[in-house]
């Protein structure tokens, strides 16, 4: 008993309430500032705008995307040079096409990369819930460079489509 005693006399309990209150309140700190990172990061804006904090890779450089679609107002192929903006996993582009009657058209993709696979939603900007929009999914390959996947979503009549959709970086 006499050498727990003098164990715990020894002890600086000054130094150990210190760094108590210190992980206390780093703990506090980071469960109060999370929610709000992780909802910033679900908006295409702030994934754009703070993409600095963050790493680029594999991200950095220019992307080709294609999707393609059985449409009577867009072209059947759909290829565009995006820059791929992403912040803390999160990753957001926007596509422009030609509609078939030439009247410019975007899209803007908003996903997470876990592991290799980037899943996300892609919505018409102008309106988000009455455009169109959908889901998409890429997993790319090894070399991150490229990937391949599909898209699926609500048309702006009402109707669903999906079809293939690729990544594939060009520059950078």
């Amino acid at each position: 008993m006499s050498a727990f005693y003098n164990f715990i006399s020894a002890l600086d309990w000054r130094q150990i309430l210190f760094g108590g209150a210190i992980g206390a309140l780093t703990l506090g700190f980071r469960t109060v500032i999370q929610a709000p990172i992780k909802a910033l990061t679900q908006h295409a804006l702030a994934i754009r705008y703070l993409g600095w904090l963050s790493p680029q890779e594999p991200f950095s450089g220019r992307w080709e995307v294609a999707w393609h679609v059985d449409s009577s107002r867009f072209p059947n192929i759909n290829i565009d040079t995006v820059r791929i903006h992403c912040l803390f996993g999160s990753v957001t582009f926007t596509t422009s096409t030609k509609l078939r009657d030439g009247t410019p058209e975007t899209c803007v993709f908003v996903g997470k990369l876990i592991d290799r696979t980037l899943t996300g939603r892609w919505y018409d900007p102008k309106d988000q819930e009455r455009g169109y929009y959908g889901v998409f999914q890429v997993r790319l390959h090894g070399g991150l460079r490229e990937g391949q996947g599909a898209w699926s979503g609500w048309t702006s009549e009402g109707t669903v489509q999906s079809d293939s959709m690729t990544l594939r970086k060009i520059e950078g």
